[in-house]
């Protein structure tokens, strides 16, 4: 079959299985088959041998399941890093990269930061493109899930990061020392909003996407985590979801953290929310009076 047919066809058949980007899903598949851009496929004319013809049926096939493109791939780019992600780790957001820009800015009148955690870190996206962004800082990675460490430590080797990255295996509840930067993208989506997701969505781990009715669980916890964490002089930097400002700005004033700033993303949403250690207030002794 030729190139052209059989992007047409793959195209069609991602279409009715009601992926909204089944043109730009065929090309980025083929891409893969041909080890090309996805930008440059629709302009090749050239047949398919029968073991790219197969490839590309099989990639298809898991697509129109709704297996995220990602995960087909293996890999997905973050802060201009590629990242290997499969099941069992998020798949990287570009929303979340705003926890980076909001990092960057804050240190920016600074040498940054020297210590750095990732609370929850999955494929490891946050704590790595921190390392690639302060090059004279260590860090250390916190998750539940053994799966999501793995995939932390390969991509910490495969960019050059692992000599200055710590992996700690534990809920981020229990985790434990004094940092500069403290970043994290918890669960934040109610049980409504999960069930009623892109299937997509099935194939990711619930634990990194649930947050029980309100959506504010995780906040709730994070917030005494943080203080107990953040160095009295750093900062934590926490991914908010849509709608979300308000109630956890009130979850982290309850646990004693002052928000000292909220950074959207480009559909300006407010997706990073700041937060200190409150400074607590010195009272002054009077003397007795003369």
């Amino acid at each position: 079959m030729s190139l052209r047919a059989a992007l047409a066809e793959g195209t069609e058949q991602l279409a009715a299985a009601g992926i909204e980007t089944a043109r730009l899903d065929a090309r980025v598949l083929m891409g893969a088959v041909l080890g090309r851009p996805p930008a440059s496929v629709p302009a090749l004319s050239c047949a398919l041998s029968e073991p790219q013809q197969a490839q590309f049926d099989d990639l298809i096939r898991r697509r129109t399941k709704r297996e995220p493109v990602a995960y087909i791939l293996g890999h997905k780019e973050f802060w201009s890093l590629e990242f290997a992600v499969g099941p069992g780790v998020l798949v990287p957001r570009p929303d979340s990269e705003t926890l980076i820009e909001a990092a960057r800015a804050s240190f920016a009148d600074q040498d940054g930061p020297r210590t750095i955690a990732d609370l929850g870190c999955g494929s490891g996206c946050l704590i790595i493109a921190a390392l690639h962004l302060w090059p004279r800082a260590h860090g250390t990675a916190f998750d539940i899930s053994a799966a999501a460490l793995d995939y932390t430590r390969k991509n910490a080797e495969r960019l050059g990061v692992a000599g200055r990255l710590d992996l700690v295996l534990c809920d981020f509840r229990q985790a434990e020392g004094a940092f500069d930067l403290v970043l994290c993208n918890p669960p934040y989506l109610r049980e409504e909003e999960l069930a009623q997701a892109a299937p997509e969505l099935s194939f990711e781990p619930a634990q990194a996407l649930s947050a029980g009715a309100d959506g504010l669980s995780a906040y709730r916890s994070l917030g005494p985590v943080f203080g107990r964490i953040v160095h009295p002089e750093g900062l934590a930097v926490v991914e908010l979801g849509a709608g979300q400002e308000a109630p956890v700005c009130r979850e982290f004033s309850r646990a004693g953290l002052d928000v000292t700033g909220v950074r959207t993303d480009l559909s300006g949403i407010p997706r990073a929310l700041l937060a200190r250690p409150a400074r607590k207030k010195v009272v002054g002794i009077r003397g007795p009076r003369g």
